[in-house]
């Protein structure tokens, strides 16, 4: 089969290369022939085989370029803002909340709590004017309410993969047809193994992610203050809240059980997980997919996360990991004590995780499913 691949910055640092990334290299492996699109005239190469990708001058061009190279299916991991009655069979795997959010955050910056709104133009408003959810600057606003109103023209006729059954649920609450979207998990890399977590000294616990409101670190840093046992928490992640989350942590005096890494990717990332005693995301808004938390439960580390969005329906609670209300300091606190105090548990709850990616969310089993749709999508085209 030919396959495309298309996103605006392809190879731009981030989960949505990583993840094309993952399954190019997979088609590639049992003989599929994949190209790799993009509209930026600078795009970077791939960080891995160096390969750049085919540069088009606009979405004409990309669906234009598609036929050209008689491309079995064309799959976006983006908008695009024109759909052409004859292009070729095209799906596109939504990692954001873009099609029914104006700002595509699903936070609520005034109240620190996510939003449970369905898209309507006057609760929107309301939501970036009054509970600051997005930018108050008018031409910020109307950009992003247009960009809602291209998404219903056009991604109604294209099959969707959502990459959780809670960005499914949303997508059919605001209009979607049910009958063209699935729901699909993000995989981990296949090299992943599971191992026990460290039963010797002080039990460390590590967040991966932006540095940021909506990700609840100052949650998590007001948490590790009311923690009595000792613990070390690894923050690794940058971003706008970097600062602010620093001085909180001088200010709670807790600044020797953090030590803040910075970015780390790869198998950086696998390092920090094998050290670790559980992986804590603590977000505030409606996290889409939470493909960091798959990666930890490969590797066998319980769970501790937030009772939002797509993070919810990746924890059997009490077997592989713990939810906490969003904001609940002491809830935190004592999950952090929980595991800290009880490593019989943690691997218990680590052993649950890694069964649950071997049985539902592994690489062949995602493969599996988007070669079911690819030939799904071909057969609703021909």
């Amino acid at each position: 089969m030919r396959i495309g691949h298309y996103a605006e910055g392809i190879w731009d640092p981030g989960g949505v290369s990583v993840y094309i990334r993952r399954i190019t290299k997979a088609q590639r492996a049992v003989g599929h022939e994949v190209f790799t699109l993009d509209t930026r005239p600078q795009s970077r190469p791939d960080p891995e085989t160096k390969e750049k990708p085919i540069v088009v001058q606009d979405d004409h061009a990309l669906f234009a370029r598609a036929r050209e190279l008689k491309l079995d299916i064309l799959h976006l991991h983006g908008p695009v803002s024109v759909l052409p009655e004859d292009r070729v069979p095209t799906v596109r795997t939504l990692h954001t909340h873009s099609p029914y959010c104006p700002s595509d955050s699903r936070y609520l910056k005034r109240w620190g709590k996510p939003c449970d709104r369905a898209y309507s133009v006057l609760g929107c408003l309301w939501g970036h004017w009054i509970d600051h959810c997005g930018s108050i600057r008018l031409h910020r606003t109307w950009q992003n309410f247009q960009r809602i109103r291209l998404e219903q023209s056009i991604l109604p006729h294209i099959f969707t993969i959502t990459d959780s059954e809670f960005l499914k649920i949303q997508m059919i609450r605001n209009g979607y047809p049910a009958s063209r979207i699935t729901a699909l998990r993000l995989p981990p890399p296949p090299h992943i193994k599971a191992t026990l977590p460290p039963s010797s000294g002080i039990p460390r616990f590590v967040y991966l992610g932006r540095v940021d409101a909506n990700k609840g670190v100052d949650w998590l840093i007001r948490a590790v203050a009311r923690v009595t046992t000792p613990v070390h928490i690894d923050v690794v992640g940058d971003g706008p809240k970097l600062q602010s989350i620093q001085t909180l942590a001088v200010r709670l005096g807790v600044t020797k059980y953090l030590t803040f890494h910075g970015w780390v990717n790869g198998d950086g990332i696998v390092e920090f997980l094998r050290n670790c005693r559980a992986l804590i995301l603590p977000s505030l808004w409606h996290e889409p997919g939470a493909t960091v938390a798959v990666e930890a439960m490969a590797a066998g580390r319980a769970l501790i996360m937030s009772r939002v969005g797509g993070m919810t329906e990746l924890i059997l609670e009490g077997q592989n990991g713990l939810l906490v209300e969003p904001n609940d300091i002491p809830g935190l606190a004592q999950a952090i004590e929980c595991l800290a105090l009880d490593w019989d548990m943690a691997a218990k709850m680590g052993a649950k995780g890694r069964a649950l990616v071997d049985e539902k969310y592994s690489l062949s089993k995602h493969m599996e499913t988007l070669l079911a749709l690819y030939h799904r999508v071909r057969e609703f085209h021909s």
